[in-house]
This record gives C-alpha cells, structure tokens and sequence, in this order.
C-alpha cells in the first residue's frame, strides 16, 4: 500500500504547509524545507506499524544525468533519523521521461524503457518507497514492482504531498 501524509494544495494556489516545504525544496534545494519534510516522514515512519517494521528505506530513483534529487535528500535525513538503512543500488540506466501526459498504457512503457535495476539489497527486506509527489501512481507502483522482483517481501510507499491533479489517471 501506499499513502501520501499532506496535499500539496489547500485550494487552487494555496500551499498546505507540507506542500511548500515540498515546492521550495524541489524548486530551491531549499535545505530547511528538505529537513520539513524528513521529518514529517521519520514521524510517520514511527507512527505507522508497517512502516515502522521496514528494515530498509529507498527512494524513487532520479534520472541518471540529474546533480540533485529531493526523494534522495529526504531518504538521506530519514536514514540519519530511524537508523534504518538506505538503498544504494537501485537506479535507473537512461534517462526517464516524463509519464504526465502520456495513458495509463504507455506510462509502463516508458519507464520499462528508463532500464531500472534493483540490485540485492533488497533482498527479504521490508522497503519503505519515498517519493516527493504522488500524482497518478504510475511511478511508485512501477517501482515497487521492480523492488519486489529483486527480492523484497513487501514494499510500503509513502510520498510527502498528493496533488490535487488526477487527471493523468486516464
């Protein structure tokens, strides 16, 4: 399963206090709002029983050719925060497009195409799956997906704000 802790929007142009941090941090590399959201996400982690019982933490990974990534900064502190490891052999081999605007369809195939390998780390490990932005789902479940075939036994996905736009569900 999978949940987001905050919306991102309050209404059409409001921010949720969760939902800036997430905007100034991805837009910023804003240091304080990446610390916001980690510990919202260490709170939950603590908070929940399956998240609490994973055994490693894992971000979405980037696209290769990125310098910084806001999943990664967060899964960083978390693991800083719990103890609880990271994974650090999971990435992607090409670029990954964007799935916004593409069907449900075409969505898997594009990030099939982005060549994603989970190396052994994962391995009869509880994952918890971090990503910034829920949007349709498409990127989490995928990735999961891939989690799950190197081995993991379960994997939680928790992403820190869900957006108000659904219409990339189509």
């Amino acid at each position: 399963f999978s949940i987001a802790i905050d919306f991102n929007l309050e209404s059409a142009g409001v921010y949720t206090a969760l939902g800036r941090a997430e905007h100034e941090a991805k837009t910023n590399h804003d240091a304080k709002s990446v610390g916001i959201i980690a510990d919202a996400v260490t709170h939950t982690v603590g908070l929940l029983k399956p998240y609490s019982a994973a055994t490693l933490l894992c971000a979405v990974p980037p696209c290769p050719s990125k310098s910084w990534d806001l999943p990664s900064a967060v899964i960083a502190q978390v693991a800083a925060q719990t103890g609880k490891p990271a994974v650090n052999d999971l990435a992607f081999a090409n670029k990954k497009q964007s799935v916004k605007s593409l069907s449900v369809a075409d969505k898997w195939d594009a990030l099939e195409a982005a060549g994603l390998t989970a190396g052994p780390s994962v391995i009869g490990k509880r994952v918890i799956l971090f990503d910034d932005k829920y949007q349709s789902g498409m990127t989490l479940q995928f990735v999961a997906s891939k989690l799950l075939e190197a081995g993991a036994t379960d994997v939680y996905g928790l992403c820190a704000v869900k957006t108000w736009r659904d219409t990339d569900n189509t």
